[in-house]
């Protein structure tokens, strides 16, 4: 074959090789790119990878495009297993270059994956990652192939991603062999982050740690498969939402390995992830536990921050362990707090540190550090624990993290932030507490350390901690914390506390002191928490309470309370307690109380309390005990009060003692539904400045059930019962409802009693009492009682209630019978009351009667009056009604009496008055003989049915004229008022609106009388004014007899003033003495004028004076010393209510002054405050040679005073020094009259005048005073040389005159009656007097005399000796009469109330009759001197003097004074005297006696028996003779047998002297006695005759008895109760 050939054929086979290899290739191509020929493959390939039998592989579709871009669709790999799905793609696209893959390398323009996902490991493993990830999108990138696999990722974007990761220790198996790493690494240089979210759990420690990014960038990224490291260049983070939850509180993991070992495992080597920047802005971050509940504020288990920003360089994360180096971190806590913070934070197998972290907020700045360990605090005691805080947290930064506190931290000062110092060290087992402080500045401190053991286990817990600290101010706290109210009442203030606190388990000890002020508080307690006992141990000294509670009175305490016990119910089983409290001393509302004791002990069920007090004005013991178990509690109370002054406690403005003696019981069941309650009191006394209440024997019974209560009150005489069908509870809430019912009627001004009847409970109360009850002995001291009481109250479906007195007496009125009840029908309540007296008890007011109605628009009356000859003295009523806002009087009947006086009344006579317009119309015309009344409307032009119709708002003319109108008739109404009398005229014209006044008028008094005093004639001009600008101008004038002395004119209104009034006031020679007639009689006499001017402002509640009064030609008489003393016209200065004394001389006789300086201050016209302090020298107070007209007390006295005044016209404190100086000679004349004085009854003192009877009018002057309590303390000194007389008679033949000293300290309290203490000793004096047929005795002191006092001045200490020198003819027998002068002596010792009075007889001019009577006993001579002193003989041993006296004009006249005395001074018996003297022998010897005897006789049944008792006292017989066989030697009884008393049987015991030869006799016998007049002897013979008696006609006056329908029915009164006067 030629060379072509083989060449050709060469060629051919090329070509047909290339074609073979082409159509081969181009074959394999189609093949390789023919959806076919790659499904097949695709079977293949899955067909030989689920040979291997672990796992499954499915491929929904392969493709191959060209040249290299692969498609893959529904690509898994499933474990066989488990069946989960390992590996997931919807679709994955890749397209790789053709060449890079010659050399080995995958170079890729792109790979997508969509919807693919990852999973490695499962539940049991030790770490399983699940990975979804919604699209990949991977810009070109690399993949190098080797023993290393590296890929490198330019531009890589995932969206909506979630990876989970889960790290299970506790699935760690020891020796588990290791798998071989997979080597790859994945660097890439910008990842792209979209909805990407990330889970993370390590039990225990993170339950769970996720976070959500809405977009995130990593740069500089490489994770390396092999070793199994991140490593990221920069993270950034815009919208990222995560959140640290922890495990539940309490799970423990006591069973879990450590979680380290989850780094020694091969198969489970950690991760290590480093990111050197990571920035994260506007995000939210959120560390919790699971299940927690945020609470409001700062939860420090539930951290919630938004708006975050955070910076962080150098993250670092292994398994475990954690590293946040945060440059800074800003966010906005959950609570509202702004936060700026930067530090460490690492997180190890160990614990979780914080290295230098600082905390700023807008007020805030903390330095802290601090670390807590890693696992299961409440189980793991090794845990270690630490942490240190300094700085300041600002108040407001601190409200955010605790609202609760925000009230409190709100009172801090704005620029006082509180300063924090903490610094805590330890372990879970035992934690130090180094140092914890928190301060605000100049507020508070305080200061603790110490230790704790097991802090977190509460059975185990103990250690011992130290406290201290200071407050200085923490009001605004107190005002922010509290209530506004509550804040009032307690204050915390300034103190030092100090303490210490052990605790062991359940047991803790501690002690605490506080310092504040001079006081101090110790406490030292303990508490056993096992056996719930303790022991407390509390001391006061001093301690301040009213520092802390202000408003509960207490000041400085000083006591101590001791308690031992075990539980704190009392009423628990088994509950013991012994509490000893003791009270030094305790101020409370301004007094300090002592020697205060209280005890209170529990045992068994039972408990005992009592209080006892010793404080001087507070004597009081409390008891009470009783069972604390059980289904009822029975207890039983006692209560004695001793003394207790309730004003010198302050608990009373006025004085009022108090004493009381009760015992109570009560058994209350367990539910307290039922109770039985007993009080019995035995003694109650309230005694004030003027009256002394006594109360003893009551007794109160009190049972209450489900379905009654009953009260029974009993008090000797009175009973008293309550029931009601409801229990006690109920009982107090319907009365509760009447009230807010009644209170709402009120309100509204509507009176409807049927809701008032429904509102209160069923009840009925009844009342019986005679004259010696309670309420007899509490109307006692106002002089006030009663013989019957009786009471009936009952609601059932209607109100009924019925009261009535028997026999009312104050003072000296008497009322018969007091009636009154009240019946309601339908919503209207009706009324009646009546006082009918019988003749000579309230004679002008004898029948009274008063009746009327009370409806829901109307209010009606009728009061009638009539003296006891039935003359009517009052007869008139009224019917009121209210309706819209108006209300209308009307006045009847048209023919009313008024003062005995009959009078007419239009009928159609009316007054309205409308309360929102204030507008007034009347109609109202009465007259009488001589008087008129006139209250009318001058109406301008409209009349309508009640007189007009007006315009609202405007008001028209009111006039009032009254002419002629005698006060006397209409005082008559009040029997208790002042006696005046006069004639009252007027002639007024007023007429108002909103903004004016105007009126005109005249008011006079003519004759004005007050008593029998002429006061004077008043006139009174009257004229207000309005301008045109609205201001309301007023002028009156005062004339007094004709003469102006008064003038006010001004503003009453003035706006443009500071105040409204502004008022000129004068006044120019204003008589003074019209004050005379309303002083008390023959007191002081005023004469001379009151000048003055003033200013007057304010308004018409509080008035101000401004301005001067001075005295023209003043003085004052004062009627018993007979002098005048001038009163100084110097001008007194009134400013701004205070009336000023400055120098204000009141000139004594001498013209030496009583000097006053002070204030009266006015500002309460009622009750002025005074202040003054007065000073006189050398005054001379009397200076008269004789006793003037009415004057007692003449010659010359000569003080100097010094005195304070201080007070009010209700209570007065004086102090004053007073000295009766050596030029004193004083006499003082008992007037005649004494004696009649001293005999008068108070039936004389008050009497009621018949205003018809002028005369007893006129002859009325009496005025009542008011009570004015006062506190005096004064001292009187006596001058050596001063002399004082006292005239016994006005003629001074009998007078005492007494020259002495001494000092005298007279005090008063309110509480008590005057005490006097001091001595009077009695240099030189005499006592002269003269008695009928009594020659004039002359007794000289003896020096050494003296009177003292030890309080009680009605009661002194007497030591008065004195002698009288008598001359006397003495006639012995045998020899010639002699004159003798004999020396009779008086002693007289002991007190007033005990005096001993002792005579005696001595002479020095015979020595016969001095041996005499030295041989006589002391009795002896005694009645020898009272012998002299009658008689002027001396009768001793063979005298003549004369032996029977009896006729002796002294005994006469004694007999008759005293029997004369008896008679009109002793009602209700007879009693009589008799003096007799005779000479008696026995024993041979004679003597003469006198004897002094008396006969006392009552009669009974209606005067027909008689009982006579008498006897005598004989100055012969010794004392036990006297009172054993004298004091009672006469006995009769007498038995009337007619009514005229002529006829009687006697009994009788008589002993007595009859005659000389008879002597004594004793006399016994039976008698029967006819008394008759006769005038001639034969009338004793004639037949007995009946003889006329008068006998007066006993009245039967009519007395309302009791009917339970409310009528009247008389019945007359028994003669025995005519003849009561009490």
């Amino acid at each position: 074959m030629s060379a072509y050939g083989k060449v050709k054929k060469i060629l051919r086979a090329v070509l047909w090789l290339s074609m073979g290899l082409l159509l081969l290739v181009a074959g394999l191509a189609v093949g390789l790119y023919s959806p076919w020929v790659q499904q097949r493959v695709a079977t293949a390939a899955v067909t030989a990878l689920n040979r291997n039998g672990n796992t499954r592989f499915e491929l929904g579709s392969l493709r191959l495009r060209f040249p290299l871009r692969l498609e893959v669709s529904g690509l898994y790999m499933i474990d066989n297993a488990s069946g989960d799905t390992l590996v997931a793609a919807r679709e994955a696209e890749a397209s790789a270059r053709i060449l890079p893959l010659l050399g080995g390398d995958i170079e890729l323009d792109g790979v997508v994956l969509r919807d693919a996902r990852y999973r490695m490991g499962g539940p049991e493993s030790s770490m399983s990652l699940d990975a979804s990830l919604r699209m990949v999108d991977i810009q070109p990138s690399s993949i190098r192939l080797g023993q290393t696999v590296d890929i490198d990722l330019s531009d890589a974007l995932i969206e909506g991603g979630h990876v989970a990761i889960a790290i299970r220790p506790d699935t760690i198996e020891a020796g588990t062999a290791a798998k071989e790493a997979t080597r790859m690494a994945i660097h890439a240089q910008n990842l792209t982050l979209r909805d990407f979210r990330y889970s993370m759990s390590l039990p225990p420690t993170i339950d769970s740690l996720g976070a959500y990014m809405s977009e995130a960038t990593l740069a500089g990224g490489v994770i390396d498969l092999e070793n199994q490291r991140v490593d990221i260049e920069a993270f950034r983070a815009g919208g990222l939402d995560a959140a640290y939850i922890t495990a539940p509180s309490g799970v423990s993991v006591a069973a879990t390995p450590e979680v380290s070992a989850v780094a020694d495992s091969v198969q489970s080597a950690p991760w290590t992830i480093n990111i050197s920047q990571i920035g994260i802005a506007g995000s939210r971050v959120l560390y919790t536990s699971r299940g927690a509940v945020p609470q409001p504020g700062l939860d420090f288990g539930y951290i919630a921050v938004d708006s975050l920003d955070l910076d962080v360089e150098g993250f670092y994360n292994r398994a475990s362990e954690l590293r946040l180096p945060v440059k800074r971190l800003h966010g906005v806590e959950r609570c509202g707090l702004a936060i700026d913070a930067s530090g460490l934070m690492r997180i190890d197998s160990a614990a979780l540190h914080f290295d230098g972290f600082e905390l700023r907020a807008p007020a805030t700045s903390l330095s802290f550090s601090g670390m807590m360990g890693m696992g299961d605090m409440a189980a793991d005691p090794t845990l270690p624990l630490g942490l240190n805080v300094n700085g300041h947290v600002g108040a407001g930064d601190a409200a955010m993290m605790f609202p609760q506190a925000a009230p409190m931290l709100s009172g801090l000062p704005a620029a006082s932030p509180v300063k924090v110092g903490i610094d805590v060290d330890g372990t879970t087992g035992r934690l130090n507490l180094r140092r914890a402080a928190i301060e605000v500045n100049r507020c508070v401190e305080i200061k603790a350390d110490g230790m704790v053991e097991y802090p977190m286990d509460p059975r185990r817990l103990s250690g011992n901690l130290a406290l201290s600290g200071h407050i200085w101010d923490v009001t605004p706290l107190k005002n922010k914390m509290l209530d506004r109210a509550v804040a009032k009442m307690f204050n915390i203030p300034p103190m030092d506390i100090k303490g210490r606190v052990a605790m062991k388990g359940k047991d803790v000890d501690g002690k605490v002191t506080v310092l504040t002020g001079k006081g101090r508080l110790a406490l030292d307690a303990a508490w056993k928490g096992g056996v719930s006992g303790y022991t407390v141990a509390l001391k006061t000294d001093g301690f301040p309470v009213n520092t802390f509670m202000p408003t509960l009175g207490i000041g400085r305490v000083t006591a101590t309370v001791d308690a031992k016990g075990k539980g704190l119910d009392p009423l628990a089983k088994g509950t013991v307690a012994d509490i000893h409290a003791k009270v030094v001393s305790a101020e409370y509302n301004g007094y300090e109380y002592k020697d205060i004791t209280a005890d209170v002990a529990v045992h068994d069920g039972m408990g005992r309390l009592s209080l006892d007090s010793s404080a001087p004005d507070a004597v009081f013991g409390l008891v009470a005990s009783g069972n604390l178990q059980g289904d009822t509690y029975d207890w039983d109370m006692s209560l004695d009060a001793g003394h207790v002054d309730m004003q010198a406690l302050n608990m009373s403005a006025t004085p009022m003692v108090l004493t009381a003696d009760l015992d109570g019981n009560a058994s209350i069941s367990r539910t307290g539904k039922s109770l039985d309650a007993g009080l019995t009191l035995h003694g109650f006394t309230m005694k004030d400045s003027v009256s002394r209440i006594s109360v003893s024997d009551v007794t109160a019974h009190l049972v209450s059930s489900d379905s009654v209560t009953r009260l029974d009150l009993k008090n000797r005489d009175l009973t008293s019962v309550f029931t009601s069908p409801c229990p006690l509870d109920t009982l107090a809430a319907r009365f509760s409802a009447a009230v807010d019912t009644v209170k709402a009627q009120i309100a509204m001004s509507h009176i409807d009693v049927s809701p008032i009847q429904r509102a209160l409970p069923q009840f009925g109360l009844t009342l019986q009492a005679g004259p010696d009850n309670m309420i007899t002995d509490i109307l006692a001291p106002s002089d006030m009682r009663f013989r019957d009481l009786r009471l009936d109250a009952v609601n059932d479906s209607l109100i009924y209630a019925k009261a009535r007195v028997i026999r009312f007496v104050t003072g000296s009125t008497a009322l018969d019978t007091v009636e009154f009840s009240l019946r309601q029908l339908g919503g209207d309540l009706y009324f009646n009351g009546r006082m009918d007296n019988r003749p000579g008890t309230f004679d002008n007011f004898a029948h009274v009667g008063v009746n009327g109605l009370l409806a829901s628009d109307k209010f009606t009356f009728m009061l009638s009056q009539r003296n006891i000859s039935g003359k009517e003295g009052f007869r008139i009523g009224a019917e009121m009604t209210y309706a819209d806002s108006t209300i209308r009087v009307m006045l009847k009947p048209t023919d009313p009496v008024i003062g005995y006086k009959q009078w007419t009344l239009n009928d159609d006579n009316f007054v309205t008055y409308n309360f929102p317009h204030r507008h007034l119309d009347a109609n109202l015309h009465m007259r009488n003989q001589s008087s008129t009344l006139e209250l009318y409307t001058v109406h301008d032009e409209h009349h309508g049915e009640e007189g007009h119709v007006h315009d609202e708002g405007a008001q028209e003319d009111v006039v009032l004229k009254l002419s002629d109108i005698q006060l006397a008739d209409w005082l008559s109404l009040n029997p208790f008022a002042p006696p005046v009398k006069g004639s009252l005229s007027a002639d007024m014209r007023v007429r108002w609106s909103d903004r004016s006044l105007n009126g005109t008028g005249t008011v006079s008094l003519d004759s004005l009388y007050y008593g029998k005093e002429r006061v004077g004639d008043f006139l009174a001009d009257v004229n207000i004014t309005t301008t045109t600008k609205g201001m309301i101008r007023a002028k009156a004038d005062l004339s007094v007899d004709g003469v102006r002395t008064i003038t006010v004119a001004g503003n009453l209104n003035d706006s443009t003033a500071v105040s409204p009034f502004n008022l000129d006031f004068s006044m120019i020679h204003f008589p003074l003495a019209t004050v005379n007639p309303f002083m008390p009689q023959g007191m002081a006499r005023l004469r001379g004028t009151l000048n003055g001017k003033m200013d007057i402002t304010g308004d018409s509640d509080h008035p101000r004076f401004d301005g001067y009064l001075d005295f023209d030609s003043a003085a004052v008489a004062v009627k018993m010393l007979g002098a005048s003393y001038e009163i100084s016209d110097a001008p007194i200065e009134v400013a701004d209510n205070v009336v000023k004394l400055e120098n204000f001389a009141v000139a004594g006789v001498n013209s030496n002054p009583l000097v006053i300086n002070g204030t009266v201050d006015i500002n309460n016209l009622g009750n002025a405050g005074i202040d003054l302090v007065m000073k006189a020298r050398n005054m001379c107070l009397v200076n008269t040679s004789r006793a003037t007209k009415g004057a007692d007390v003449f010659g010359k006295a000569y003080v100097d005073l010094d005195a304070k005044v201080k007070g009010n016209m209700s209570y007065l404190d004086i102090e004053a020094s007073a000295v009766l100086l050596s030029e004193t000679d004083v006499t003082y004349v008992i007037p005649d009259a004494t004696s009649s004085l001293q005999s008068r009854t108070t039936a004389d003192m008050v009497k009621f005048v018949q205003f018809d009877d002028t005369t007893a009018v006129s002859s009325a002057d009496s005025i009542a005073g008011g009570s004015m309590v006062m506190d005096v303390d004064a001292l009187l000194s006596i001058e050596p040389g001063s002399t004082v007389n006292v005239y016994l008679s006005s003629d001074g033949k009998s007078r005492i005159q007494i020259q002495g000293q001494g000092d005298l300290n007279y005090t008063m309290s309110p509480l008590s009656d005057g005490r006097l203490t001091g001595r009077l000793d009695i240099n030189k004096g005499y006592v002269r007097y003269s008695l009928p047929v009594i020659s004039e005795k002359h007794f000289d002191f003896k020096e050494g005399s003296y009177v003292s006092f030890n309080g009680d001045m009605m009661n002194p200490i007497l030591n008065i000796q004195a002698v009288d020198v008598i001359k006397a003819n003495v006639t012995q027998e045998g020899q010639n009469s002699r004159l003798v002068n004999f020396d009779v002596g008086l002693s007289v010792t002991g007190t007033l109330n005990t005096m001993n009075v002792a005579f005696d007889l001595s002479t020095d001019d015979d020595l016969t009759i001095a041996n005499e009577l030295q041989s006589m006993s002391a009795e002896q001579r005694a009645n020898q001197a009272m012998n002299m002193l009658l008689y002027n003989v001396y009768t001793g041993p063979g005298t003549k003097a004369s032996g029977n006296l009896s006729g002796n004009p002294l005994y006469s006249f004694l007999e008759s004074q005293l029997n004369s005395w008896a008679a009109k001074s002793i009602k209700g018996v007879d009693l009589s005297f008799g003096i007799d003297q005779y000479d008696r022998t026995m024993d041979g010897a004679t003597s003469t006696t006198t004897q002094y005897s008396y006969k006392v006789s009552k009669s009974l049944f209606n005067n027909r028996f008689k009982i006579i008792v008498g006897g005598n006292y004989s100055t012969d017989a010794d004392t036990d003779e006297n009172f054993s066989q004298n004091l009672i030697n006469d006995i009769a009884f007498e038995y009337l047998l007619n009514r005229q008393g002529t006829m009687y049987i006697r009994l009788f015991r008589h002993t007595g002297y009859e005659s000389i030869l008879e002597g004594e006799v004793t006399q016994t016998g039976v008698g029967f006695v006819y008394k008759r007049k006769i005038r001639r002897l034969i009338d004793m013979f004639r037949p007995f005759r009946k003889e006329s008696v008068e006998v007066p006609a006993v009245p039967a006056l009519p007395v309302p008895a009791s009917t339970m329908d409310g009528s009247v029915k008389p019945q007359a009164i028994k003669p025995s109760e005519q003849d009561e006067t009490k």
